[in-house]
């Protein structure tokens, strides 16, 4: 709680947008329960728990709610996904989430950022461990190796990871496309948020292997960004 609170005061200076922002700050910044979030339906939670709690509700789940949003407004802004929204914002936005609420308004960046929190806070990453540790050492320069990791991909991400990888992808994409204004390119996205997705809970919390899988994570969703046509098989 402590930590939650001193990492809760907001700097009076302005975002460098010339500076990555890390996974680790948020995850650390907001993972810690607070009284906000007492109704916890879905931060923290398997995803697969997740989307069925939504279901019950009657709703679409939140990660599609948000990653709508963002592809009608977060395609054109500079930075988006990198650059972090406003700390009290994000976490208002977590607990009406959290409550099942619906969100369907707000700024870009907030709306990216609390995507990327409950992504974070996943039990096992998007893109699940046991996938992660067979793909992870792939050479992703070479161009044999999209055919390759298209397959394991394919037949080896459960349904849900699978839909909610080629919806991130959807947007990333975008972003990628307008590169003029956003600055960000499949690197930049796999840099930004590829921890997040590709690393479980697990790994993220031995230190030795996450100063390695940083680089791999970072390196594996570029090469899935860059190759999402043909991944996904979109027309």
């Amino acid at each position: 709680m402590y930590f939650l609170s001193k990492t809760y005061l907001v700097s009076n200076k302005k975002n460098d947008k010339h500076k990555v922002s890390g996974i680790l700050t948020i995850t650390l910044e907001f993972s810690a329960g607070t009284e906000q979030n007492k109704i916890n339906k879905h931060f923290g939670k398997p995803l697969i728990e997740s989307i069925e709690t939504a279901k019950k509700d009657g709703m679409t789940h939140l990660t599609e709610d948000l990653i709508i949003l963002l592809m009608e407004i977060g395609t054109s802004c500079e930075g988006i996904i990198r650059i972090p929204g406003n700390k009290p914002t994000i976490l208002a936005l977590k607990t009406k989430l959290d409550a099942g609420q619906e969100i369907t308004e707000g700024d870009p960046y907030d709306l990216a950022s609390v995507l990327k929190l409950y992504l974070s806070e996943l039990p096992d990453s998007v893109i699940p461990e046991s996938v992660y540790l067979k793909v992870a050492e792939m050479n992703f320069e070479s161009p044999d190796t999209p055919p390759v990791l298209t397959r394991i991909l394919r037949s080896e991400l459960p349904k849900h990871n699978w839909y909610l990888l080629e919806l991130c992808c959807k947007f990333f994409c975008e972003v990628c496309r307008n590169t003029e204004i956003t600055k960000m390119l499949p690197s930049n996205i796999g840099i930004s948020i590829g921890p997040t997705l590709c690393l479980s809970q697990k790994l993220r919390d031995d230190i030795n292997t996450l100063i390695v899988g940083v680089k791999h994570a970072a390196a594996l969703l570029a090469c899935i960004v860059s190759n999402a046509k043909t991944i996904f098989n979109w027309k």
